[in-house]
């Protein structure tokens, strides 16, 4: 492999192109004998679908992720005191266990569109909340 495929920004071997995973897909559904056509392409538009779904709930489970592992630094804290971050939970983590890298791959390959929607709803939220609000 070539240094310039290796910091391209195209797919990797593990990621899932939708391209491709489509053709694989009507491939195998041209298998089934005992289908129409026309449930053939309501079978391929469903996985379809649940796949793109696939990407955004991997997205929406890593930031409930750290959401609830922030929320739990934090369930002590008084209106008005300095709220834990993300930054202080993993230099906490680092200065504890020292710098390591974990790689969850059901994580990688998330479009981010989802993520930022749900983050400017929550921080639109706050926004409006009140102290004492309880969520």
């Amino acid at each position: 492999m070539e240094l310039e495929e290796v910091l391209s920004e195209g797919d990797s071997e593990d990621e899932v192109d939708d391209e491709v995973a489509d053709f694989e897909e009507l491939r195998r559904l041209g298998n089934f004998d005992n289908v129409t056509n026309a449930e053939k392409k309501f079978m391929h538009m469903w996985n379809s679908f649940i796949r793109k779904q696939h990407h955004v709930s991997c997205v929406y489970r890593a930031v409930l992720a750290w959401l609830s592992i922030i929320a739990h630094h934090n369930k002590d804290k008084k209106a008005g005191e300095k709220l834990i971050s993300v930054v202080d939970v993993v230099k906490e983590h680092w200065a504890t266990y020292g710098r390591n890298f974990f790689s969850r791959y059901d994580y990688e390959e998330c479009e981010s569109e989802g993520a930022n929607k749900m983050v400017a709803y929550l921080r639109e939220t706050a926004s409006k909340s009140k102290t004492g609000d309880k969520f």
